[in-house]
Order: structure tokens, then C-alpha cells, then sequence
């Protein structure tokens, strides 16, 4: 299901508990293209919470997303890199992606089994589960 954010500004928001409909079991999610501004964070364990920054005029050269589930409710996880105009790589998890010129191409890949997210106290968070 490939698709494209074109320019004018469009946002690519994930909010908490995103997702694309409660009728996907689960979903990967791909892609790369032009952003404006990109917010990445780095998680912060002593805080329990994303570190934000961010970067402008992005090629977004490496998008990769998880649609799955958390206790029984949707669940995103999101992480991308991009290179910008002098060719240094900045990346991290996506908590915010702006389109300006140019596009964004996405490509989502359905799976038909549930993916489940389950804490995992040796790693101190959650942790994808496959079938």
C-alpha cells in the first residue's frame, strides 16, 4: 500500500497510540523522502521520557515503523535517519515529521498475525513480541 505526503507543509504526527485502524492485526511501515523538520528524541531512562531536538531540511534516508498492539490498544513505534545539507546523519525515534517541497513515499506492509508489545523487566521497557 505505497503512498506519498506531498509538499505544503503536510504533517506526519504520531501521537501516542497512533494507528491506522483497530481492523490491522499488525504492520510494518517504511519509507524515505524530503521533510522540512523532523523532531526526533532519544529515550531518557532516569526520566521515563523522550529527549527532543529538532532538525531542518532533512533526506530522510531510512524510515522504519511498527504498527502493533499494547495492552489490547494500538501501538506505534517509530525510528528514522537523514542526512541534511552538509552530509551529517542525525536520527532517532520520530515524534514529529513535517513535508514541505519535495515528498515523502511510504510503504505499508500488512501482516496477517497480531504483533503484541509486553514489558520486559530485563530490558526495563517494552518489547515487540512476534507469533
Amino acid at each position: 500500500m505505497p503512498d506519498g505526503l506531498g509538499g505544503g507543509g503536510q504533517s506526519h504526527r504520531l501521537p501516542r497510540g497512533a494507528h491506522p485502524g483497530r481492523n490491522i492485526p499488525s504492520a510494518g511501515v517504511s519509507g524515505f523522502g524530503f521533510v522540512e523538520k523532523a523532531r526526533f528524541g532519544f529515550f531518557n531512562h532516569a526520566k521515563g521520557a523522550y529527549d527532543p531536538d529538532d532538525f531542518h531540511r532533512l533526506e530522510i534516508t531510512n524510515l522504519d515503523r511498527t504498527l502493533a498492539w499494547k495492552k489490547g490498544r494500538p501501538s506505534v513505534h517509530s525510528h528514522a535517519s537523514g542526512g541534511g545539507v552538509l552530509f551529517g546523519v542525525v536520527g532517532g525515534h520520530i515524534l514529529a515529521l513535517t513535508v514541505a517541497r519535495g515528498s515523502l513515499e511510504i510503504t505499508v506492509t500488512l501482516h496477517s498475525e497480531r504483533f503484541d508489545r509486553r514489558t520486559e523487566l530485563s530490558v526495563g521497557g517494552y518489547v515487540l513480541h512476534l507469533p
